[in-house]
C-alpha cells in the first residue's frame, strides 16, 4: 500500500440515517455500531460476506460511476457487487458517515514478484485511538477479514490467513499473506 491519499467523490455529504440503515441491513448488521475497532472489524467482515467483488461492468466495457449515490444504488439497492474502487469507495463513505477517521489510498499488487505494476487498487486506512488500520473490502481473491494494524513485522491472524506488513523504500507498505494449513 502506498501512502498516496486519494479522494474520489467530490460530494462529501454524509449518508443519511436511512442510507446507513439500508447499508447495515444489506450487510446483515442489526446492532449498534460505534467508532471502535470491534465495530470496524464487524463491518469489514459483514461487508466481505454480503457484497461480492463483481466486474461485469468492466467485462461489458461499461463505465463505472464512483459517485456515492450511484454506488449506493448499485451495491445496496440493486444488491450488486463491484470492483475495488466501488466497494472500497462505498465502504469509506459508510465509515466516514458513521464517524470513523478514514483516508483512501492507491495501492498495487506485486504479483508476480519482481514486476512493478501501476497503482490500480484502492484501500483505506482507518485511525482509531491514534492507531492506523488497513481496511480493504475490494479484493477479487483472498483478503483479510479484519482490519490490520499498520505495524511493521507484526504477524496478524484473521482465522484463515496470517498477515505481516513491512515498509519498503520504493513500495511503501507491503502486505504479505500466508494461508494457514488446513
Amino acid at each position: 500500500m502506498s501512502d498516496i491519499e486519494i479522494e474520489y467523490s467530490i460530494d462529501d455529504t454524509p449518508m443519511t440515517d436511512d442510507e446507513i440503515m439500508g447499508y447495515l441491513k444489506r450487510i446483515g448488521i442489526e446492532c449498534d455500531i460505534n467508532t471502535d475497532l470491534n465495530s470496524l472489524a464487524l463491518l469489514q467482515k459483514a461487508h466481505l460476506t454480503h457484497i461480492p467483488y463483481e466486474n461485469y461492468y468492466c467485462l461489458e466495457r461499461r463505465i463505472t460511476s464512483l459517485n456515492h449515490k450511484e454506488l449506493y444504488r448499485k451495491l445496496i439497492i440493486e444488491h450488486r457487487g463491484g470492483i475495488c474502487f466501488e466497494l472500497n469507495g462505498l465502504y469509506a463513505w459508510l465509515l466516514k458517515s458513521i464517524g470513523f477517521d478514514v483516508k483512501s489510498h492507491l495501492s498495487r499488487y506485486i504479483i508476480p514478484e519482481g514486476e512493478i505494476h501501476k497503482r490500480t487498487h484502492r484501500v483505506m486506512t482507518v485511525t482509531i485511538c491514534g492507531e492506523r488500520y488497513l481496511a480493504d473490502v475490494g479484493v477479487n481473491s483472498e483478503c483479510s477479514r479484519k482490519p490490520l494494524l499498520l505495524a511493521e513485522g507484526l504477524i496478524q491472524n484473521d482465522g484463515i490467513s496470517e498477515y505481516r506488513l513491512e515498509k519498503d523504500d520504493f513500495f511503501g507498505w507491503v502486505l504479505w499473506q500466508k494461508l494457514k494449513k488446513q
